[in-house]
């Protein structure tokens, strides 16, 4: 009986494969669960639609918060272009959506994170729109002032949250938004 039992002890152990990591071994290709680095860099881009969004729509965050004072000094020169005419933003939206989210010949991280940064800077255009749409007595007080610093800050903390992930190669999720990104990003 032992003898049956070593005999099978022996048999398994050859046929078990064994794994060797060499940690000064070349990798052939990345691993795939991160996105290549040009794709890291080109995806970052789409994000600056919202952020300049988001700092157009406030006025009292400057006095609250100086650092977004510094982000809107760095990118005043794209928020004069891109608000320059009424027209560009929406011919921007349109190009990013049929040239690069409906393009299946681009990368997926591309487009996944294109589609998010469009539908972010649709969240900060709604943010406004009810702004705007509120009682006068509510956008001048001290509640409008909070609801526009409260706007402010979550759509940043969105961003950098997605600009962190994205330079890492991660796909950043947000709940909600991320689903109707990956309904829009469907590879066909």
């Amino acid at each position: 009986m032992d003898d049956r039992i070593n005999q099978s002890i022996a048999v398994a152990k050859s046929k078990t494969l064994k794994l060797t990591f060499n940690p000064l071994s070349p990798l052939k290709k990345p691993p795939q669960d991160h996105a290549p680095l040009q794709f890291r860099l080109l995806s970052l881009l789409p994000y600056l639609i919202p952020c300049m969004g988001a700092i157009a729509f406030t006025d009292q965050a400057f006095m609250a918060f100086p650092m977004t004072f510094k982000i809107a000094v760095a990118i005043s020169p794209l928020l004069q272009i891109f608000y320059s005419n009424s027209f560009i933003p929406f011919v921007t939206f349109f190009t990013l959506f049929l040239a690069v989210v409906r393009n299946v010949k681009l990368n997926h991280f591309l487009r996944y994170n294109t589609m998010q940064a469009i539908l972010i800077d649709i969240c900060v255009m709604l943010a406004g729109l009810i702004m705007q749409y509120l009682p006068m007595f509510i956008t001048v007080s001290r509640i409008g002032d909070m609801l526009e610093v409260f706007t402010l800050m979550n759509a940043l903390f969105a961003l950098m949250y997605c600009a962190w992930n994205v330079v890492q190669g991660i796909y950043p999720e947000i709940p909600i938004i991320t689903e109707a990104v990956y309904a829009q990003v469907r590879d066909q």
